[in-house]
């Protein structure tokens, strides 16, 4: 939802474009059924708290990294085995991974 020259619209996420639909209330149904997360969303949910819990615990060159700076191969071990040298961070990996995985296709 954004607004455009005064009015509400829908905004579709579309990189590069901006399309812009006008919004009419009870037009637009709320998303109730969900798809199945693929395997690398769940790899940057867990990146991305392995992040947070970097910078909680003083590993602040791991905190700053970002997802789209990692190289295939980088990301392609992390889906794989998630960090491997700090038990705490290995435990959190095994527990998002464990939880999202039944929602994983």
């Amino acid at each position: 939802m954004v607004r455009r020259d005064g009015e509400d619209k829908i905004r579709l996420d579309r990189p590069l474009e901006e399309i812009c639909l006008k919004y009419i209330p009870g037009a637009w149904k709320e998303q109730t059924e969900h798809r199945p997360l693929n395997p690398a969303e769940v790899a940057q949910v867990a990146f991305a708290a392995d992040c947070r819990l970097s910078r909680a615990i003083g590993i602040v060159e791991n905190s700053k990294k970002e997802w789209q700076s990692l190289s295939d191969e980088q990301r392609i071990a992390w889906l794989s085995h998630g960090p491997t040298k700090d038990p705490i961070r290995a435990e959190l990996f095994r527990a998002i991974t464990g939880v999202l995985g039944k929602y994983t296709k």
